[in-house]
């Protein structure tokens, strides 16, 4: 729960993952939930957690509860695994520095094929949720997309006198990544996110010499993990804060 709830807040504590891996490197991977098991693995790829020992315990967990994993715990693991494959991280890799032991031939094999279904079933998964929930966007993202493509032209000349339709996709679905965009500019990979409140974690200051409470808003670890995914994929990607766009 504390992994998770710093992985939520986006809140970086490396001595605290740290410690956190050691202890959870030592809990029998029958005592969690699957629940449990896909908010750990979407915590170290929110917190990019390197170290062997966590990630094979990670792997060995979601072998004994991904089939019994809801459709929420398989969408939050398709972000661990493509957190994994943007790293070069492979279970087979991991499990062999972890086990000390060379996985190869049809060892490899069955372990690679195991991976495919999994990731192509964490996938679809994703892309569910994401569909279900994009269902016309906001009020604010009708309004940024209206005068997006009233400056477009202004901003990439080619765009100029071309009809919106034809440079501007609406409420998609990335196939590499199975990620929602609320407008994308395929011809540019541009993505335009149009962040609301739900995106963002408050933080306030207090400053004892000046009697002032300062608020910072900065976005949690969901918002912060997809913008670095997409652009570690080759996207721009481009965050319109609701607090920046006038009443």
């Amino acid at each position: 729960a504390i992994l998770q709830g710093f992985a939520v807040l986006n809140y970086r504590a490396p001595g605290v993952v740290e410690r956190m891996s050691t202890l959870l490197a030592r809990v029998p991977t029958g005592s969690v939930s699957p629940q449990s098991a896909s908010n750990i693995a979407w915590s170290c790829a929110v917190h990019e957690v390197m170290d062997p020992c966590l990630l094979a315990w990670v792997w060995r967990c979601l072998d004994q509860h991904i089939g019994s994993m809801p459709v929420s715990g398989l969408s939050q693991v398709h972000q661990f695994l493509l957190y994994c494959r943007l790293q070069g991280i492979t279970k087979a890799d991991i499990l062999s520095t972890y086990y000390n032991q060379d996985l190869s031939g049809e060892l490899l094999s069955q372990v690679s094929d195991r991976e495919v279904a999994v990731e192509r079933r964490c996938r679809d998964s994703f892309v569910l949720s994401a569909s279900s929930e994009k269902r016309g966007g906001s009020s604010l993202q009708r309004e940024v997309a209206g005068v997006f493509k009233e400056v477009a032209g202004d901003i990439f000349e080619e765009l100029r006198g071309v009809e919106a339709d034809e440079w501007l996709l609406q409420e998609c679905i990335d196939n590499e990544s199975g990620y929602s965009f609320d407008l994308y500019l395929p011809a540019k990979a541009l993505v335009v996110e149009v962040d609301g409140p739900s995106h963002f974690v408050t933080s306030v200051s207090l400053s004892t010499e000046e009697g002032l409470r300062q608020e910072e808003e900065t976005p949690n670890g969901k918002t912060a993990m997809k913008q670095r995914q997409l652009e570690q994929l080759g996207k721009t990607v481009m965050s319109v804060p609701y607090w920046e766009w006038p009443e």
